[in-house]
C-alpha cells in the first residue's frame, strides 16, 4: 500500500532544523513522489538566498513570498519541505489543510539549537543570538504545528514516519 495514496499532497512542518527537507527527500524516493522544499522554491523563484531577502525586504516580505509559491505549487502528489514559519499565516495552513495529510517533526529544542549553530540563515523577530530567537519564537510556533498537524512525529528518521503512515 502507497501511504500517500489517500491525499494530494504530504506536508512536512516543524521549527527550521527540525529535519523536515532530509526526510521530506527520502519520503518522497520511497514514495515515488516528487519532492519540493518551500525554502528552496522561494530562493528560485526570486533569484535571492533567503538571507538576502531578509536583509534587503525584512521577514514580513519574505513570508509573503513563501506564501506565493505555496499556492503556485503543482495540483499533483507530492511531498512538501515547509519554511518553519508556515504555520503563522493561517491562510496558508488552511490551503494546507484541504489538500495534504500534515506530519509535524517534533524535533527537541536542544537538538534544534545545536543544528543551528553556525547556519547562514538570519535570526528571526529582531533576535539576536540563535538562543533568543528560541526563547521567543519557539515556544509561539509549537502550539501552531500541533494544530495543523494530523501526524506528529518524534524524529525525521523515515522508517518511524513510513511506519506511521501506515497506522494512519
Amino acid at each position: 500500500m502507497n501511504p500517500a495514496s489517500s491525499w494530494e499532497w504530504l506536508v512536512l512542518i516543524g521549527y527550521r532544523a527540525s529535519g523536515k527537507s532530509t526526510l521530506g527527500r527520502a519520503l518522497a524516493q520511497a514514495l515515488n513522489l516528487e519532492f519540493y522544499d518551500q525554502d528552496d522554491l522561494v530562493e528560485s523563484r526570486y533569484s535571492m538566498t533567503i538571507p538576502q531577502i531578509f536583509q534587503i525586504y525584512g521577514e514580513q516580505e519574505f513570508r509573503e513570498r513563501e506564501s506565493q509559491v505555496l499556492f503556485h505549487l503543482p495540483r499533483k502528489s507530492l511531498v512538501l519541505s515547509c519554511g518553519g514559519g508556515v504555520v503563522e499565516r493561517e491562510e496558508n495552513m488552511r490551503f494546507l489543510k484541504g489538500r495534504s495529510k500534515i506530519l509535524f517533526i517534533n524535533t527537541p529544542k536542544e537538538t534544534l539549537v545545536n543544528r543551528r549553530v553556525g547556519d547562514d540563515r538570519p535570526e528571526l523577530h529582531g533576535a539576536g543570538t540563535v538562543i533568543e530567537e528560541m526563547n521567543t519564537v519557539y515556544p509561539r510556533r509549537i502550539p501552531l504545528y500541533y494544530k495543523w498537524a494530523d501526524l506528529v512525529l518524534g524524529s525525521s528518521e523515515l522508517e518511524e514516519c513510513l511506519q506511521a503512515l501506515e497506522e494512519k
